[in-house]
């Protein structure tokens, strides 16, 4: 039981929470749509369906009216339903409303009949989101641009215009109730919440339009124009369709006519779409709405017919105008202007200087003379094209242009005046325009400069395109220069083997066979060749090292010969006093030559240092440009060169000198004598 009532008041507590944070009439609900932006908030009304659009219902509780999305539930007109939903004000700065429960409804009532209001008289705040019934006379039909499934019907009483929103399947329909008197049913909109934020109000109908009064047989059958005793502007714009008859004096646009009434009134007339356009000189009977620019009296939303040709003279011999009559000083139209120039024919002279936006305006040009622009209009003559910096006479008619008055627009300001030729013989080109002009000096620096720009481009697009393909040629001819380095050094290592190692191993072999065969016969020649083997592997060991040490080096790389030789001569010499002159460029030479005088000059070295203990020890060379010529020279014991040891006795320092020398043409030529030293000079026959 203390469970139950426990229960029983939390749910009374959130359903008081509930209602205490909602809102609970249409009126409040409708105050937050409308109002400034707001967070959210919950409602829960009790209210009367009035209309279904689609998801979107429109409800009363008879204190206000609302339009609400219905996601939820399947509602008609005049269902009184429980409704619980949110209220939200939106980014674009929209606010709406949405059910956000299954509605309940409470009971089932007859549809609601809108309500009878007076089209002059509509408050747009009181009657905003309403269902009401209004009459007015069909004044035009409109097609809506953006959203091409709505047209809107514009009903006029009085001074007032209400447009409604019908589906656009009905145009047809609704052509045929121009100029009737009609009843229009349907909700009420102060504004609309779409891509026009700010159209309205307007009525969104619910129903067909029902005539009350049909359209006149004759579309013609109006009262006629008066224009005595003349008329306010107020009393033109709540005028119903007149009619008045004239002359046309000017054509220009798609569908303005400048006519000369037979009552010798200048009249502008505005023709509906659908018509042809006239030709100058008809004589013409139109019907529309009266307005006035506030300096003459005109017609919008015209139809006409044609009732034959003028059978007089409308405009006489054309007066010559200068342009300090039509203009003030500052540029604007003078009283003249306005006063004496509407339908008038004259004659300006004057240079062509641009033409205006072909969109916006198509068919107009300036004309200026003497420091004044007057507009030349000849979008009535077939798509004329004038030429723009030539001098031209051209006989037209004067046409004051500015808006009409509405209650909105209570002071409209005059435009300019407009010259209307009639026909291309009004327009006579008295100079054509010079062939250079700035714009033709503008256009041709542009093209050069398009031109320069281009050529640019494109040379920078050869450039990386010769740079890439350098870069690639330098790394095929790196990789094939690799190649032959590598392919040189394995030829000149094989060369080296063969020449010193290979033949001194063989050498070593020789004597091992002869210690053979001696053993047992001579023991003691048996021991010399023993002796004679242990040289000659002291010096494959020698030879070898050396082999090792020039893989390893980087002596080849030194750009002239005196480095290359210091840098080979390094390991041997130390604490010998060692004189360089050699000042011959290294590139001079191939890498075989350099490597094989490098091997010669160490050798001459080695040996001056260990068979001669010599302490002092000179290079020097010279090239003539066939044949090079070195020198090497030493403090040493000296030797016999008759009586030296020679390969037999395991020594071949010396020897590989000369067959060195030998395969590169070259001789070799050794003084010495015991106590004095010894000088080898060595030539060889290269060219660079």
């Amino acid at each position: 039981m203390k469970r139950t009532i426990a229960f029983c008041i939390s749910v009374g507590v959130s359903l008081l929470r509930l209602y205490g944070a909602s809102i609970h009439s249409v009126a409040k609900i409708a105050d937050f749509l409308d109002g400034k932006p707001a967070p959210q908030i919950t409602f829960v009304v009790t209210a009367t369906v009035t209309h279904v659009e689609s998801k979107i219902i429109y409800v009363t509780d008879g204190f206000g009216h609302v339009d609400i999305y219905n996601g939820y539930s399947d509602l008609k007109a005049g269902d009184v339903a429980d409704l619980r939903g949110v209220a939200t004000f939106h980014l674009d700065g929209n606010a709406s409303a949405r059910i956000t429960n299954e509605a309940v409804v409470i009971k089932k009532t007859e549809p609601p009949r809108p309500a009878e209001r007076d089209l002059s008289a509509l408050d747009s705040h009181a009657w905003n989101r309403s269902l009401i019934s209004v009459c007015g006379t069909v004044q035009d039909i409109i097609r809506d641009e953006i959203d091409t499934n709505v047209a809107f019907v514009v009903l006029k009483h009085g001074n007032a215009t209400l447009p409604v929103a019908i589906d656009a399947k009905e145009t047809t329909a609704a052509a045929t109730l121009q100029d009737a008197v009609v009843r229009a049913e349907g909700v009420f909109r102060r504004r609309v919440s779409g891509y026009r934020y700010f159209f309205g109000p307007f009525l969104i109908a619910t129903k067909p339009l029902v005539a009350i009064a049909p359209p006149p047989q004759n579309p013609f059958d109006h009262p006629r124009l008066s224009f005595y005793p003349m008329p306010t502007a107020d009393e033109l714009y709540a005028m119903t369709k007149r009619t008045l008859a004239g002359t046309v004096l000017a054509t220009w646009r798609p569908s303005s006519i400048l006519l000369k009434s037979d009552e010798n009134k200048i009249v502008r007339i505005d023709i509906v779409e659908g018509h042809d356009m006239p030709h100058i000189g008809d004589h013409i009977e139109a019907v529309g709405y009266p307005t006035t620019d506030l300096f003459h009296i005109n017609l919008t939303k015209a139809a006409y017919r044609l009732t034959g040709k003028s059978g007089r003279d409308a405009f006489g011999e054309p007066i010559a105008i200068e342009y300090d009559r039509i203009f003030t000083k500052d540029g604007t139209p003078s009283e003249y202007a306005i006063f004496n120039l509407q339908g008038k024919l004259g004659t300006v002279t004057g240079e062509i200087k641009e033409r205006y936006d072909v969109l916006s305006a198509p068919g107009r040009y300036t004309l200026h003379c003497r420091g004044c622009n007057l507009t030349i209009d000849v979008s009535g003559l077939r798509d004329k094209i004038l030429p723009v910096n030539s001098t031209a006479k051209i006989t037209g008619v004067f046409m004051l242009e500015n808006d009409n008055w509405s209650p909105d627009n209570t002071f409209p300001q005059v435009k300019g005046v407009v010259l209307l030729p009639r026909h291309s013989s009004d327009i006579v080109i008295v100079s054509n325009p010079p062939w250079f002009t700035s714009k033709h000096f503008f256009a041709i620096i542009a093209t050069l400069l398009v031109g320069l720009l281009a050529i640019l481009l494109w040379n920078r697009y050869l450039n990386r395109l010769v740079n890439r393909r350098g870069l690639e040629l330098a790394r095929e001819k790196l990789k094939k220069e690799s190649a032959q380095l590598k392919t040189g050094e394995r030829t000149r290592l094989a060369v080296e083997l063969h020449d010193s190692l290979s033949q001194n191993l063989e050498g070593v072999a020789c004597q091992v066979a002869a210690t053979r065969t001696m053993l047992g016969e001579s023991p003691s020649s048996a021991k010399s060749c023993l002796d004679t083997a242990e040289r000659m592997l002291d010096s494959c060991r020698l030879e070898l090292k050396r082999c090792l040490f020039d893989l390893r080096g980087n002596a080849l790389e030194e750009k002239d010969l005196s480095a290359a030789i210091r840098k080979t001569l390094a390991p041997i010499c130390e604490g010998i006093d060692l004189e360089i002159s050699f000042d011959i460029r290294r590139s001079r030479f191939d890498d075989s030559i350099v490597h094989a005088t490098l091997c010669m000059i160490r050798e001459l070295v080695s040996n001056a240092i260990r068979h001669g203990n010599a302490t002092q020890v000179g290079v020097s060379g010279e090239y003539d440009g066939t044949t090079l010529t070195f020198t090497v020279s030493d403090n040493g014991c000296g030797f016999d060169p008759a009586d030296c040891a020679g390969p037999a006795q395991g020594h071949f320092g010396l020897a590989g000198v000369r067959e060195r020398a030998e395969r590169l043409d070259g001789t070799v030529e050794v003084e010495s004598e015991t106590g004095k030293g010894t000088k080898v000079n060595v030539m060889l026959k290269v060219k660079s």
